[in-house]
């Protein structure tokens, strides 16, 4: 378990340290290794400059099912994979993924207990909470359907080869707090609790409230499972 983790940690902090020279042609999103993120394969969304491990799946403790999208605080913690996929059409065609284009962002291997089996993985906004100007990022959406925004999402350039998350919600009456194309942020919870993953809105609130800036970087998932099948053997 230790090798397993101490190899990880190897390959995150070339994620954190490399300045990755192929250029993102035709906006395509790309990996660490220069290549095209593709549409219905696995990836690890890591902390892009050595602040903190993946994304992951959380519960709080009076909750039976895990819904909260969080961040891992661990380097070492690469979190658990998702997919893309397009939100406007159900097909799963190996596409290329490319910046500031809508995106659905799904959990795989998720391991829930029978009474959850039946939850969705699929990313999406939370409602609105009035008490902290935020929009939580959560389990629970839609894929395929090109009328729930909440289940849309966009990878934004971030410099430095890196990208940034994204939600563009409808701006109406309906909406009335809502920024347009807000980045998703890490909110720090408590000591030992994981970052939540937010999309803040009104911009009167306080920097503290706000959480922080947050970029990414994209490893296959096959990448890290290879190091743990060497590392475990």
């Amino acid at each position: 378990m230790m090798k397993t983790a101490i190899a990880i940690l190897l390959l995150l902090i070339f994620v954190f340290s490399s300045s990755n020279s192929v250029a993102a042609h035709d906006y395509a999103v790309l990996d660490i290794n220069g290549d095209e993120l593709r549409m219905g394969q696995d990836y690890y969304i890591v902390s892009a400059w050595g602040s903190g491990g993946g994304v992951n799946l959380f519960k709080e403790r009076n909750q039976t099912c895990p819904d909260q999208v969080v961040g891992e605080k661990c380097d070492y913690l690469p979190g658990t994979p998702v997919t893309f996929s397009n939100p406007n059409t159900d097909s799963t065609d190996d596409h290329p993924v490319y910046t500031s284009t809508e995106i659905n962002i799904k959990f795989n291997d998720v391991e829930l207990p029978t009474l959850c089996s039946d939850r969705s993985m699929v990313w999406k906004v939370g409602d609105y909470d009035e008490s902290t100007g935020q929009w939580f990022v959560t389990t629970g959406g839609v894929e395929g359907d090109s009328q729930a925004w909440y289940g849309k999402f966009q990878i934004q350039p971030a410099g430095r080869n890196s990208y940034k998350l994204a939600s563009c919600p409808p701006i109406d009456d309906r909406h009335p707090h809502i920024v347009s194309c807000s980045s998703v942020r890490r909110l720090s919870t408590g000591y030992y609790q994981p970052y939540r993953l937010v999309l803040i809105s009104d911009q009167h609130w306080p920097a503290k409230r706000k959480g922080e800036e947050w970029s990414v970087k994209f490893i296959k998932a096959s990448d890290i499972d290879n190091i743990k099948q060497v590392v475990d053997v």
